[in-house]
């Protein structure tokens, strides 16, 4: 399950291959007598398709051709016969008879082992002497105590703190404190400041000639910033269109987006449409928005990837040559000197640990820079510093260190 359903990854091949791994202890990796081992299997048989296919010159019609030919089943990339057959569970084969074996990773690899990555534009919004006080302030409202609930909304209510007034005064916190706080500076300084850097992304957007695709996409975390954002954007003066949250139903959700395409159409003006949670994942924007703001960070970079998957498909991607996105823009607004850096940092880390774990295309540059940070030429020099990572969150230490060895 954590395989099929691991698509933040953004997985190619090697990736998932190494993921595997660790999912289910193997001897041999093309041990066809393994789940493991026929699904490795099929990513290389997969792999070899890819490379009849000239470099460079890759197109969406290719992969189409590619699904026709091997009927979308996975036994027929791999060449597996009865015996030894992928055979997907009954309950799967009921809901899902127009499909004939190919499970949706596969599918999804032909396509993301093509993508490139996309440039994420970093917005950071400095606070004043006064405005950093003040966050200290708010920030000591917090209450941390030994109760375990309580550890837990810490981090929760700082991710609040950061976003808007609405959201962090919500529960946990002394509103007449919180007034007294904001009373004596004249306002939410931190919140202001964020504010206008959203403001200033666009700003920057709307400097660039009016395309067909007007609107302009802000995901944020909480519900109640939802409310406070179209609140203050409308009174700025922008077209702010009716937001997806959770108060849509989910079966209203795609009727919402119909509405916001129609507007789209006519409008003669850039349109806002924030977004929550909600619209993470499971919905397309590319007919009507090359452009997203995340006002509010995550700790997860899946988060971010999910999110900025709602305008990497269709529409926004090129179909020639490699898949690429084709003018998009993606600002990542943070405050300077707060729990919003932190969050932010947190996620690059992680992003990096999932490139390290799983192998991607990076580990050669990661090795490289390892080599000449510190001076290292020999084999069991390089290998002893490679075993100096602290690698706690993966289960099978010796197996990857071992691997990467072997690639050196």
């Amino acid at each position: 399950m954590l395989l099929l359903t691991a698509t933040p990854f953004q997985n190619n091949t090697s990736e998932l291959k190494n993921l595997l791994t660790i999912l289910e202890e193997v001897t041999k990796i093309n041990d066809v007598q393994s789940f493991t081992g026929k699904l490795c299997k099929a990513f290389d048989a997969l792999e070899k398709e890819f490379k009849t296919i000239k470099e460079g010159e890759l197109l969406l019609k290719q992969i189409k051709d590619l699904r026709e030919k091997l009927d979308n089943d996975i036994n027929k990339l791999a060449g597996f016969n009865e015996d030894v057959a992928i055979n997907r569970p009954s309950l799967l084969k009921k809901t899902n008879k127009s499909r004939n074996g190919m499970d949706d990773c596969l599918r999804d690899l032909m396509v993301r082992n093509t993508k490139e990555l996309l440039p994420i534009t970093p917005a950071p919004a400095s606070l004043s002497e006064t405005a950093k006080f003040q966050y200290l302030l708010y920030r000591d409202l917090v209450k941390s105590s030994e109760k375990e609930e309580e550890k837990q909304m810490f981090p929760t209510k700082l991710s609040q703190l950061v976003s808007t007034d609405s959201s962090f005064f919500q529960k946990r916190i002394s509103l007449p404190q919180y007034k007294q706080i904001t009373n004596l500076m004249e306002g939410n300084l931190v919140f202001k400041a964020k504010f206008q850097k959203l403001v200033n992304c666009i700003d920057e957007i709307d400097k660039e000639p009016l395309s067909h695709k007007k609107v302009i996409t802000v995901f944020v975390t909480w519900r109640e910033s939802v409310k406070v954002l179209e609140k203050a954007l409308r009174a700025a003066g922008y077209k702010v269109l009716d937001p997806l949250t959770g108060d849509v139903q989910t079966v209203d959700r795609k009727n919402r987006l119909e509405k916001v395409k129609n507007d789209n159409k006519i409008s003669t003006n850039t349109l806002i449409l924030i977004v929550s949670r909600v619209g993470n994942e499971g919905l397309d924007f590319d007919e009507f928005c090359n452009r997203i703001i995340h006002f509010d960070n995550h700790f997860n970079p899946a988060v971010i990837d999910q999110r900025n998957g709602r305008i990497y498909r269709g529409e926004n991607i090129t179909t020639h040559k490699k898949p690429r996105g084709k003018d998009l823009k993606i600002f990542q607004i943070y405050l300077c000197e707060t729990y919003d850096q932190r969050i932010l940092y947190f996620e690059k880390e992680k992003r990096k640990h999932k490139n390290f774990y799983l192998g991607d295309a990076s580990l050669d540059q990661i090795l490289a820079k390892t080599i000449e940070k510190n001076n290292l030429a020999r084999e069991d020099e390089i290998v002893k510093e490679i075993q100096k990572i602290h690698i706690d969150l993966c289960p099978r230490k010796e197996f990857l260190l071992n691997k990467y060895k072997k690639q050196l």
